[in-house]
């Protein structure tokens, strides 16, 4: 079954119909999280109302978003984040502090979701959920998708505590993340990362090598992940300075 197909279903599961739903994505950037966060638009967008909510100033995001024809809406106050993660903030550090310091205006912030009326808030990531426990509380239905690795323990407690008392499901890349947390009263399912078939073209591998001038008996790998360090790009290329 497709991805769009299993995110249906599962809405329907929950009794949510054709209703109002606010996507939230707490970057402009255009990382593997954004391209996500469009791909899920694009699939749920011809069965629900969408909203995309995103920072202030995401000018080219916006642009995208308006070109598939989605109500963007530009939230004004930062997004207050508990970023943790692989790769992430460490919990002692200035960042992190930086971040939760933020959270004074968390209030301010759900406000403006809450000025929209949704009858469904999807958080397009863990370190975003935070702000959930000021959301209005006739928002009932509250959807988590969680792209991200987490390590620390706390964290752990922080966000299953937080996904257990104002969440009614969560979408997990992997199961051994799913494994991490204990909720009880909430839906989940596992659903890998995506490409929607559009977007995908099959050539043949000789094909490829001649147009990017890879001889045929050079052996080369194709990354396709971020550069990010905690992408793990520079420990692939040390290991092949090792094999080669």
């Amino acid at each position: 079954m497709w991805i769009r197909d299993i995110l249906i279903c599962k809405l329907k599961e929950l009794r949510w119909g054709l209703k109002r739903v606010c996507i939230l994505h707490h970057t402009g950037g255009f990382g593997g999280g954004t391209k996500s966060f469009i791909d899920i638009i694009i699939m749920l967008k011809n069965k629900f109302e969408i909203i995309a909510c995103i920072p202030t100033g995401s000018n080219e995001l916006c642009e995208k978003l308006s070109d598939i024809g989605v109500k963007v809406q530009y939230i004004e106050t930062k997004f207050p984040v508990f970023p943790s993660y692989s790769g992430g903030n460490a919990i002692f550090s200035r960042t992190m502090l930086m971040e939760l310091l933020n959270w004074k205006n968390m209030g301010k912030f759900c406000e403006e979701i809450n000025s929209l009326k949704p009858d469904v808030v999807i958080f397009n990531s863990i370190i975003t959920i935070v702000s959930a426990a000021k959301l209005d509380k006739k928002i009932k239905k509250r959807f988590a998708f969680i792209r991200e690795t987490i390590v620390s323990g706390i964290a752990k407690k922080i966000f299953g505590s937080i996904l257990n008392k104002y969440f009614i499901a969560a979408c997990f890349l992997a199961k051994a993340e799913e494994k991490k947390f204990k909720l009880d009263n909430v839906k989940t399912v596992v659903i890998p990362d995506c490409v929607p078939k559009t977007d995908i073209i099959v050539e043949d591998s000789l094909f490829v090598r001649n147009r990017l001038n890879i001889k045929n008996n050079d052996f080369f790998v194709f990354c396709i992940w971020g550069r990010r360090f905690n992408k793990g790009t520079f420990c692939h290329f040390r290991s092949n300075e090792e094999i080669g």
